[in-house]
């Protein structure tokens, strides 16, 4: 792997870490399914193009990725992390390793070795530890929606693996467009108030939506993929690590989010756990 390709894996990560702090901002100033409407809706304008490529072959994948990741992982993320801080939205997203090599294993018929399953029992220990401060005792839905959002983006990259050739402006503006109808309508029935947000809408708000739907779907994303044509995933994927400090940080400054001991215990527990997962797969 080249000095380059570092520091662009780098960037991504640090980028992506930042959109947990997009998606609070977000949820601050839109309803939480509404703010994945939009982002849906943008996204799918900007990359439509791409999208009639799409061949007949690979629609019934992206429908089950439409319902896995399109509207299953971001609508309960965007919920989930509208109850919780964006510092533990990241860390139990950082369950999606272990998990992702779990459904391998089971899906893919993937070999794990036994140093896996201890990543996993660290992640997952760290993880119950950040959850069980007491500042935290209030959120367990917000904590369990979060939860569910990790194991359908875990299941999902073994739904999208099995798509061969396929660009990933192609992937992410049929996504994008299939799921924006779905989600209208779960916006309509759940979140039936939310006209009143777009009559004053606040930059905060619009700024969190460009950023996630630009930088964190279009850019991140499609970087990523190239990333994983030219280097070995053992490689690549290491550098997700750097995305629980980054973004603890990032929620610290920007958000007021405070830093606890234990939150640091529990984050370096999994952060050591997921490195087993991702490092030795």
């Amino acid at each position: 792997m080249t000095l380059k390709d570092m520091l662009i894996a780098a960037l991504v990560c640090i980028l992506w870490a930042s959109n947990f702090i997009a998606i609070k901002v977000g949820v601050t100033d839109f309803p939480p399914i509404w703010l994945m409407t939009l982002r849906f809706a943008f996204v799918g304008a900007v990359l439509l193009p791409w999208t009639v490529k799409v061949k007949r072959h690979q629609i019934p994948h992206l429908l089950g990725l439409t319902l896995t990741l399109g509207v299953g992982y971001f609508a309960l993320l965007a919920v989930g992390a509208s109850m919780i801080s964006a510092g533990l939205t990241t860390l139990i997203m950082q369950l999606n390793p272990p998990m992702a090599a779990l459904i391998a294993g089971w899906a893919l018929k993937e070999k794990l070795r036994p140093v896996i399953f201890v990543g996993m029992g660290l992640a997952f220990v760290g993880v119950a530890i950040v959850v069980g401060l007491p500042q935290h005792a209030q959120s367990l839905e917000g904590t369990f929606l979060v939860g569910i959002a990790a194991v359908l983006w875990a299941g999902s990259s073994s739904q999208i693996r099995l798509l061969k050739g396929i660009h990933p402006f192609t992937l992410n503006g049929f996504i994008s467009l299939a799921s924006f109808p779905i989600l209208f309508l779960l916006g309509v029935g759940l979140e039936p108030s939310f006209l009143h947000h777009f009559e004053m809408p606040k930059w905060g708000g619009i700024a969190a939506l460009l950023y996630m739907s630009l930088v964190s779907t279009i850019f991140c994303y499609s970087v990523w993929i190239k990333l994983l044509e030219r280097n070995p995933v053992s490689k690549v994927a290491p550098f997700g690590l750097l995305q629980p400090p980054v973004a603890v940080l990032c929620a610290f400054f920007v958000l007021g989010e405070p830093i606890h001991l234990s939150l640091l215990i529990g984050g370096t527990l999994c952060v050591t756990g997921v490195a087993l997962v991702v490092i030795r797969r």
